[in-house]
């Protein structure tokens, strides 16, 4: 696994903002870090295609898509963050790549503290670690059984995904008193791949593609 870094990167181990009983390591940007960035690294390229007939597959004929869900194999078990983690697929965008969220990686709130957030009114809701990249002064994204008006797209059948500008439109509105986080579940940071980079990894047997991703969402407990 290569890491892209721009500036200092703050690393903790065994964190006691894990709440999980298998704590492992969290990548954090530090308060001079622009945006942070994994690259998986690649090898041969897959061509793009626009159509999803014509789209790669995972090597068993599978694709690859909003909703899938993806769980680390033993190859990067060892490797953090990816280590024993579970991540589902929340965005394919045009430019070809995708942006998934870790739900197996439960944080407590008070790694927001550390970052200069005030978090109360936020405790209601789950935290999870999502990946490592976060974005400066929106470090949270969401998903939710219950979208506001704007902002959120479902993933699977009744539940949504709120990138950073939603869910900061959500977050200023549970601070402000209006509504309550219950029903969110908010990440810390997201993972991102190049199109032909998470079809490689899935090929060479980084990942295993989940047939049925509605059994790996449990929502966590508060």
């Amino acid at each position: 696994i290569l890491w892209k870094r721009t500036s200092k990167l703050v690393k903790t181990k065994n964190s006691s903002w894990y709440s999980s009983s298998e704590p492992s390591e969290a990548y954090v940007h530090s308060s001079k870090r622009q945006r942070l960035e994994v690259l998986l690294k690649r090898d041969q390229p897959v061509e793009n295609q626009q159509n999803l007939a014509d789209l790669p597959t995972s090597g068993d004929g599978k694709h690859v898509h909003i909703g899938s869900v993806l769980t680390a194999s033993d190859k990067i078990n060892i490797v953090p963050p990816f280590d024993k983690s579970k991540i589902v697929i929340v965005k394919v965008d045009q430019d070809k790549s995708f942006l998934g969220l870790m739900i197996n990686k439960q944080l407590k709130w008070d790694v927001l503290l550390d970052l200069g957030h005030d978090v109360e009114l936020l405790r209601a809701a789950p935290l999870c670690y999502g990946g490592p990249v976060v974005v400066p002064n929106a470090p949270l994204v969401s998903l939710t059984r219950n979208p506001p008006n704007e902002g959120y797209s479902e993933i699977l059948p009744g539940l949504f995904f709120g990138d950073q500008s939603a869910t900061g439109g959500v977050v200023k509105t549970i601070k402000s008193g209006s509504q309550s986080a219950s029903g969110f579940w908010f990440f810390l940071g997201f993972a991102s791949w190049g199109w032909e980079q998470l079809y490689n990894e899935i090929a060479h047997g980084a990942w295993n593609l989940i047939d049925n991703p509605d059994v790996q969402l449990q929502w966590p407990e508060t």
